[in-house]
């Protein structure tokens, strides 16, 4: 219950209401496109939902399609299901799959919603950005994932990997969000509150000037 309160708190920083707004599909890509928002508009856009699978089901419901996503938290969540399809990790960047992944959806759980939402094509590219302690505990496991033919690595230095999987490209980052041209969705997992206090996380947000077209 405390873990709840302080992240309701922490994210009612962030934004004054929830009403959400309309969504359309673009281009050939059908990517989703929302209007950009600074991190202290009043207008911004939040959904504050319980599980990783809630957030899984909200971009579902809101057709979020070919999105940057920027994923805040101490976990990858990005545990491929079982005998994925592709089996391996594409050997050129971009690889063009299928969107369909019913198969795989009965499977969704925490360690692996970020994983289908690339799947199904809802992310063509997703940014963790990990506390110090856990990046380093990750880097472990994405060089298995390399190993094991799963995950393609672009670059890879102290600070941050990047890599490419089933065609659309990763990245994950020591305790800093990039800079980008273009909108994403944001999503902050309570996790990062072990680390993090709500300012501290603000203050990292907004240095980092994102604009945001959606906020779970």
């Amino acid at each position: 219950m405390k873990v709840i309160s302080v992240v309701t708190a922490s994210l009612l920083t962030l934004a004054m209401v929830t009403t959400l707004f309309g969504l359309e599909k673009v281009g050939r890509s059908s990517r989703f496109d929302g209007k950009a928002y600074s991190l202290n508009d009043p207008m911004l856009p939040l959904q504050l939902l319980v599980a990783p699978e809630d957030v899984f089901a909200f971009w579902k419901k809101q057709v979020v399609r070919g999105a940057l996503v920027v994923h805040v938290g101490r976990d990858l969540h990005f545990t491929p299901v079982d005998k994925p399809d592709c089996d391996t990790a594409a050997t050129a960047y971009p690889v063009v799959l299928s969107p369909s992944v019913l198969e795989y959806e009965s499977a969704l759980n925490d360690r692996n919603f970020l994983w289908l939402a690339m799947r199904a094509n809802m992310a063509r590219q997703i940014v963790s950005v990990l506390p110090h302690e856990s990046f380093r505990d990750k880097v472990s496991l994405v060089q298995e994932a390399v190993q094991k033919g799963y995950l393609g690595i672009i670059s890879m230095d102290s600070r941050t990997i990047v890599a490419h999987e089933l065609g659309s490209q990763r990245v994950i980052t020591d305790s800093y969000i990039p800079s980008f041209s273009e909108p994403v969705v944001l999503n902050i997992d309570a996790s990062i509150f072990d680390d993090y206090f709500p300012a501290e996380l603000y203050a990292l947000l907004e240095k980092s000037g994102l604009k945001i077209m959606l906020l779970t």
